[in-house]
């Protein structure tokens, strides 16, 4: 299964897909998947799941944190896998 990040400019439009994948917002047109099934809006807290990072970087990152322990830690407060399949999957 892939990985998607969503980054963009000012007024580009993560907000309006974070309002939708929140079930605030209903899109215009088309429709939202995931995971192959209609997407509800519910985001379910889980691996492989959705995860929004809110947009003000200085509450959602440190700036002492490299990047590889910005993706671990998640990894390590949910003790998804052993130390050694965290670090292979960060790097």
């Amino acid at each position: 299964m892939g990985r998607l990040g969503l980054v963009g400019e000012t007024a580009s439009g993560k907000s309006t897909v974070a309002q939708m994948l929140g079930g605030i917002v209903k899109p215009s047109a088309g429709r939202i998947t995931f995971q192959g099934k209609p997407f509800n809006g519910d985001l379910i807290r889980r691996e492989r799941g959705i995860q929004l990072v809110m947009q003000d970087p200085l509450s959602s990152t440190s700036h002492r944190f490299t990047v590889g322990q910005t993706l671990r830690e998640p990894l390590e407060i949910n003790k998804v896998g052993s130390r050694a399949e965290r670090e292979s999957r960060v790097f």
